[in-house]
């Protein structure tokens, strides 16, 4: 019974010496790789999720040029429906300057001042129209009261 004792010892011991050994090695790699980080004068690449030479960057200008077009369409829309003509107008004017900023560089810049440019002459006519007809309505009523 002694003897299986020691045998269990010895082995624990064993392999409490062999976890060292291995615990040693690790730090010892780890120490070289270290040391020729340093002495290479490399350092431990910044890693991101996505490549950067591959990776599209946009710019403020495409961002402003999508402005303009989203702002030139709905303004043509609103222009086109006659109730919401002043929406239109206001819209259409906001999409020439914005487009008008960047109508040289980005295409989509240059698609929304042309649709600011015609969504203000539509509600430009639309507004005007309807406030002819309403002055015309108000005159032809107040006559009509009389």
């Amino acid at each position: 019974m002694d003897n299986d004792k020691k045998e269990e010892t010895t082995e624990v011991v064993e392999a409490a010496v062999d976890t060292e050994d291995a615990v040693k090695e690790t730090e010892s790699i780890d120490n070289e790789q270290k040391e020729e980080q340093k002495t290479n004068g490399a350092q431990r690449p910044n890693y991101q999720p996505y490549d950067e030479r591959t990776q599209v960057k946009r710019t403020t200008s495409d961002d402003q040029g999508a402005i303009a077009l989203t702002l030139g369409i709905i303004a043509i829309v609103a222009s086109l429906t006659g109730i919401l003509s002043l929406v239109g107008l206001v819209c259409g004017i906001i999409a020439v300057v914005k487009g008008s900023k960047v109508r040289k560089i980005s295409s989509s810049g240059m698609a929304g001042w042309v649709l600011g440019i015609i969504a203000v002459v539509f509600s430009g006519v639309a507004v005007f129209a309807g406030m002819a007809l309403l002055s015309q309505f108000m005159l032809y009523s107040r006559y009509m009261m009389f």
